[in-house]
């Protein structure tokens, strides 16, 4: 979609972004040992200063990895933040916009035995730095195979919401790697890890995945992903929210 560098000032109105992809690795890692993961952000990825009011942002896809093999080539994951990758250097500010429909899922074409770790995270949002949303819509976003956050990933910084609405967002289920049960994707509309601040806000109808089955008999063996709506492991304030109808995967908490 859009890269915006560091020191750079990106102001984005009235505008859709729909059906891109960041890059990625679609090979097998059959004949050498790298780990090559997708590339993050595949609407947008800001370095720098942004601003988007009144724009759609939709089924947009962060990069694929390259694939595992039998005989030893080791599997990356896919990129972070299928519709909007914010780092660490980055400033957001959006007013006014949909995030909905955008994912981490690479599709894999090729059998993964040995994969490193579980799949991108933030369906609609990573943000590593500083995320302001005003009156916005993050819906219907989702990651794959045991990634974390599906509608939003907050890993550092500061996350601050206010009369948004976070629905329908769901991780995706665990899924056997190296022969061992993976636990699915954690905080099925938000996964924090740092400061979040959440006022006048609706978290809604979102979802964590299941465990990945046996080898044997399709029982579920790794966990379920906590927090439905929100898994949290740093500093949360919620003021005149609205929290409901979320639910976990099987063996999953909250």
């Amino acid at each position: 979609g859009i890269y915006n560098g560091p020191g750079s000032n990106l102001e984005i109105r009235d505008c859709d972004f729909f059906g891109n992809s960041a890059g990625g690795y679609t090979g097998s890692g059959a004949h050498h040992s790298v780990t090559l993961n997708g590339s993050d952000g595949g609407g947008i990825y800001n370095d720098g200063s942004l601003y988007i009011s009144q724009c759609i942002i939709s089924n947009n896809t962060s990069g694929p990895p390259n694939s595992g093999s039998h005989s030893g080539g080791q599997g990356g994951r896919s990129g972070h933040g299928g519709g909007i990758f914010n780092s660490e250097s980055g400033t957001a500010l959006m007013t006014g916009s949909w995030i909905t429909g955008n994912n981490t899922d690479p599709k894999r074409e090729i059998p993964d035995i040995h994969l490193t770790g579980v799949e991108g995270s933030g369906g609609g949002i990573y943000n590593a730095g500083y995320f302001t949303a005003n009156a916005c819509t993050i819906d219907s976003n989702f990651t794959a195979n045991g990634g974390n956050g599906g509608g939003i990933y907050h890993g550092s910084g500061e996350l601050l919401l206010s009369k948004c609405t976070v629905s329908n967002n769901f991780t995706g289920d665990g899924y056997n790697r190296d022969y061992s049960q993976g636990d699915a994707g954690s905080g099925g509309g938000i996964y924090s890890m740092a400061y979040s601040r959440l006022v006048n806000c609706t978290v809604s109808g979102n979802y964590t995945g299941k465990g990945a089955d046996t080898w044997t008999n399709s029982v579920p063996n790794g966990y379920g992903g906590s927090g439905g709506g929100i898994y949290t492991l740093g500093e949360l304030h919620l003021q005149s929210c609205t929290i409901c109808r979320n639910r976990t995967g099987m063996g999953g908490q909250g």
